[in-house]
């Protein structure tokens, strides 16, 4: 079933607000986006190995090394994904897809406001698990500066949902309790 995970990556790629780094992107398969209730974290989600995200989205994208520059962290040598070429997002947000019904193309399909939603969901659900111990490590949970950074940004360009509202409501249940540990820390 690696089209899902492909699909998702691919999401991610087109409307992140930022480059993504490959540990990034290796995490949004963390949360488990098929459960029937609420989205949720799910550890043994987790890639064996982030250079697996490459190999499942084959040519669609290309990595980049470079320094990282992440919270109290620098890097040297880590890895941007990117799509290969602005002509993929488009050809991903193209009718043309959606012409090829009988055929397992068509699964690529996106929608900018879809991929918002889906990158939301994530982002939620990934601080609301991240937000449980006292502290938020990047080397844990490296989608955690993002996700804090444009959650808000993609909650609002996917129209919510009523999904993202009810995870909405958790999430900020979530991030209260987190604060109020992190100032009985402090104290």
């Amino acid at each position: 079933m690696y089209w899902k995970d492909t699909a998702r990556v691919l999401k991610w790629l087109a409307f992140s607000e930022q480059g993504m780094w490959l540990e990034e992107v290796s995490e949004v398969f963390t949360i488990d986006l098929d459960n029937e209730a609420l989205p949720f974290y799910d550890s043994e989600l987790k890639m064996i190995s982030p250079e697996i995200v490459k190999d499942i989205c084959s040519s669609l994208v290309v990595l980049t090394e470079t320094e990282y520059h992440g919270g109290n962290q620098t890097r040297p040598r880590s890895v941007q994904l990117q799509l290969a070429h602005f002509t993929v997002k488009e050809f991903l947000l193209s009718n043309r897809l959606r012409d090829h019904t009988r055929t397992s193309i068509s699964r690529f399909k996106i929608s900018e406001e879809d991929s918002h939603k889906t990158i939301a969901l994530c982002c939620m659900a990934y601080l609301i698990e991240s937000s449980k111990g006292a502290t938020v490590s990047s080397v844990e949970y490296p989608l955690a500066d993002y996700a804090l950074k444009f959650v808000q940004t993609h909650i609002t360009r996917s129209k919510e949902p009523p999904e993202i509202m009810m995870l909405g409501v958790h999430f900020v249940r979530s991030m209260a309790a987190f604060a109020a540990r992190k100032h009985r820390i402090g104290d």
